[in-house]
């Protein structure tokens, strides 16, 4: 019986609280290589983590790789020597907080990867988008891909310093794809691949002072899936400001696309939102509802001019629907720019308008009767939440 137990593959998988006690069991578990299926380890230490490092060995059974460090303190990177760089059968790759400078080593052997995620990328883990797209150029069934930095804790002219290739990477098999960190970063990767099923997108920015997107908004822009886009859903929160925009009702093969803008400042929410749709999407003319939401607890006065930002690059919406207080606030800027010049309809939802948002409203109707474009409006009682 003895002698069946070493065909067997062994799959490690736990969140450590404990470190004294595990550390010693896993590392012994770590020298069955030929066996190990799966490593899963949650609040990994650095004490472990350099014991991984030190794993000279290969993992030619490896399916599933997947360090989390919870650690406030930087963890020490795993080493170009972690499974000598060589993992043929990995599938899912993620690691949290852990800096892996020699994962482009590694990839180049796990060419059958499916999911790559690389979370809360910390400093001493940056990798050049140039270096990071050669990496994916060979995971042609890559179909997740996760780009997450912690903080925009490198330099940004770092992101961008290389000129992108002329040929760009076909990434055949990618359906997903979320990043999360300073737009030139991104830049540099979208500038050298094409996605060609791609179907899910969601990019979170940091907040910049300029935002100079030209080669995202050309990647973009090569998706069908664009001209399919009917909804528009901004909602501004304390610390972050989400777009959301839905396809037609009853085109399901194009999932939601999401921005997300993480920011506490309404002023620079409002500013910088602005900037990404007019300058990091194309064109939104194909959005008939745009829907403006609100969950932050305090805004800023601020000039009408920052409401006109946002509402210039939807040019074909015909319904507008405003929610509690931003009511109040969109509702000036309205009768003071040329925007929305398609609107037919205009939603409010909350409680009863003020006397103030009924007679900016008034105003703005009116100019619209008087250019032939008249508009109707609603008010609705709020159902639910967000």
């Amino acid at each position: 019986m003895l002698d069946v137990w070493p065909a067997l593959p062994i799959a490690i998988s736990w969140y450590i609280r404990n470190e004294l006690l595990f550390v010693d069991n896993i590392i012994e578990a770590l020298k069955q290589n030929n066996r190990v299926c799966k490593i899963d380890i949650g609040g990994i230490s650095s004490l472990l983590l350099k014991a991984l490092s030190a794993t000279k060995e290969p993992f030619p059974a490896l399916t599933v790789l997947k360090l989390l460090s919870t650690a406030l303190v930087p963890s020490p990177a795993l080493s170009d020597s972690f499974l000598i760089g060589y993992a043929p059968c990995l599938r899912h790759l993620r690691l949290v907080n852990i800096p892996f400078p020699a994962l482009p080593k590694l990839l180049s052997s796990t060419r059958g990867l499916v999911r790559l995620r690389l979370d809360n990328i910390p400093s001493s883990g940056y990798i050049p988008p140039d270096e990071m797209v050669a990496a994916l150029s060979t995971l042609t069934k890559l179909e997740e891909l996760h780009i997450h930095f912690g903080q925009p804790q490198f330099s940004a002219d770092q992101a961008g310093q290389h000129p992108p290739q002329l040929a760009l990477v076909v990434l055949p098999a990618l359906s997903s794809f979320y990043f999360m960190g300073h737009s030139k970063y991104l830049e540099g990767i979208v500038a050298q691949i094409d996605t060609p099923l791609l179907n899910e997108f969601m990019i979170t920015f940091f907040v910049q002072l300029v935002l100079d997107t030209p080669r995202l908004r050309h990647f973009l822009s090569r998706w069908e899936a664009f001209n399919a886009f009917h909804q528009a859903v901004a909602v501004f929160y304390d610390y972050r400001v989400l777009v959301k925009l839905h396809p037609q009702e009853g085109v399901a093969q194009h999932k939601v696309r999401t921005l997300d803008i993480t920011c506490s400042d309404s002023e620079q929410q409002l500013s910088f939102l602005g900037q990404v749709l007019s300058s990091s999407l194309p064109p939104l003319s194909v959005v008939e509802c745009l829907d403006i939401r609100q969950s932050r607890r305090h805004w800023k006065d601020m000039e009408n001019s920052r409401w006109l930002e946002l509402l210039g690059p939807f040019t074909s919406v015909t319904s507008l629907v405003l929610y509690d207080e931003l009511a109040e606030r969109v509702a000036p800027a309205l009768k003071e720019g040329a925007v929305l010049p398609a609107l037919q309809n205009i939603s409010i939802v909350g409680p009863q308008p003020s006397r103030s948002i009924q007679e900016a409203i008034s105003q703005f109707i009116t100019a619209r009767e008087l250019s032939g474009c008249p508009v109707t409006v609603q008010h609705q009682e709020k159902e639910g939440g967000l």
